[in-house]
C-alpha cells in the first residue's frame, strides 16, 4: 500500500540496509542507481512486466503535516509529491502516478499487514484505516502484491517484507523493492540465507512464517497469529538467550536462544516473547540430538 506519514520516524522497515548475515541472514545485493520513470507509451507497454517484478509491498508514504482535500486538489504542490492520472481511452488505460521526492525527511515509506500486526486478507482501504495514529497521516496507498496462496496463512507475503522495522517474511528469490540506508530506491532479486546453528555447529536453513512441509524448518513469530497452525513434527519454543538481542526480529542481527519447551503435537501457541522453531517430521528424525539451548 502506498501512503505518506510520520511524526515518529520508524523508517527502519525500508531504510535499514539488508543484512550481511542473520546467522541466518540473506544476501546483501548491490543497489543500482534509481531510474526515473515517466508516463509514456513505452511505460504503458511495460507496465505489466513492471508489476510482475514487484514483490509484496504495501508502501506507506507518511507526511508530518495533515493531508487535506485542498492539498490533494493541488496535487501535493510544495509537499514533496505530485500526483497525475494519465488516461488513454483508446486502450483503455488509466494510470495513477505518484512522484515522491525521497530526499524529503518528512515523507516516509512503510508497509502494512492485512490485520494490523498479523497476516490476513484485507482491502487497501481497510489497511489504511487500521494504521495506528503514530504512523502519521496517509497520503497515498498502492497494492504492491504478491501474496502466497496458502489457506493456512492467508495474506502471507510471497517474498521479503519488513513491517515497521520487524522482519515478518523471508525473500524467496523474486524481485523485491527497498530503500537503502541513504534512502535510495533499490530493486533486485533476493535469496534467503537464513539458518539455525545447532549446539554442535551444524547448520539448517529455515523459512520465516510460511507453510512447513515434512522436510522443512520454519521459524514462526506472532505475525502469523495466535499459533503456528502446524501438525506433528517437532517444535522448539525459544526464549531469549543470555546477553542476546531479542524480538522483534530485525535485519542484520544474530540471535541466541534457549529452548524453553519441546512439543510434538504442532500448533504451538505464539506470543511477542517467544519464537517457535518448527521442524517437519521427516527432517526431525535426521537432526542431531536437541539440547536445552541453541
Amino acid at each position: 500500500m502506498m501512503m505518506v506519514n510520520a511524526p515518529k520516524r520508524d523508517s527502519r522497515a525500508v531504510r535499514t540496509p539488508l543484512p550481511a548475515s542473520f546467522k541466518a541472514g540473506f544476501e546483501n545485493p548491490s543497489c543500482e542507481p534509481a531510474r526515473r520513470f515517466r508516463v509514456s507509451p513505452e511505460l504503458r507497454r511495460s507496465a505489466r512486466q513492471f508489476w510482475a517484478l514487484s514483490a509484496w509491498l504495501w508502501l506507506c508514504l507518511l507526511a508530518v503535516s495533515i493531508a487535506t482535500a485542498t492539498a490533494a486538489e493541488k496535487n501535493g504542490s510544495g509537499r514533496g509529491f505530485d500526483y497525475v492520472n494519465d488516461k488513454d481511452p483508446s486502450v483503455p488505460w488509466s494510470i495513477h502516478v505518484l512522484k515522491i521526492d525521497h530526499s524529503r525527511q518528512d515523507l516516509e515509506l512503510c508497509t502494512t499487514l492485512g490485520r494490523t500486526n498479523t497476516f490476513a486478507m484485507a482491502l487497501v482501504s481497510e489497511q489504511v484505516k487500521a494504521l495506528p495514529p503514530d504512523a502519521g497521516v496517509p497520503i497515498a496507498a498502492v497494492n504492491g502484491d504478491f501474496y502466497g496462496n496458502s489457506e493456512t496463512y492467508q495474506g502471507r507475503p510471497r517474498d521479503l517484507q519488513i513491517y515497521r522495522g520487524e522482519l515478518v517474511s523471508n525473500p524467496s528469490g523474486h524481485t523485491c523493492f527497498w530503500l537503502d540506508a541513504t534512502g535510495t530506491p533499490c530493486m533486485t532479486n533476493l535469496a534467503s540465507r537464513f539458518r539455525v546453528i545447532w549446539p554442535d555447529g551444524t547448520a539448517t536453513p529455515f523459512g520465516l512464517n510460511e507453510e512447513r512441509g515434512a522436510e522443512d524448518t520454519v521459524v514462526y513469530t506472532d505475525a502469523v497469529g495466535a499459533s503456528t497452525r502446524t501438525r506433528g513434527g517437532l517444535e522448539l519454543i525459544l526464549e531469549r538467550g543470555t546477553n542476546s538481542v531479542w524480538l522483534p526480529l530485525r535485519v542484520g542481527q544474530t540471535y541466541s536462544a534457549r529452548v524453553r519447551e519441546l512439543r510434538h503435537e504442532g500448533d504451538t501457541p505464539l506470543s511477542r516473547e517467544v519464537l517457535v522453531l518448527s521442524i517437519g517430521p521427516d527432517l526431525a528424525s535426521r537432526l542431531p540430538p536437541i539440547l536445552t539451548s541453541l
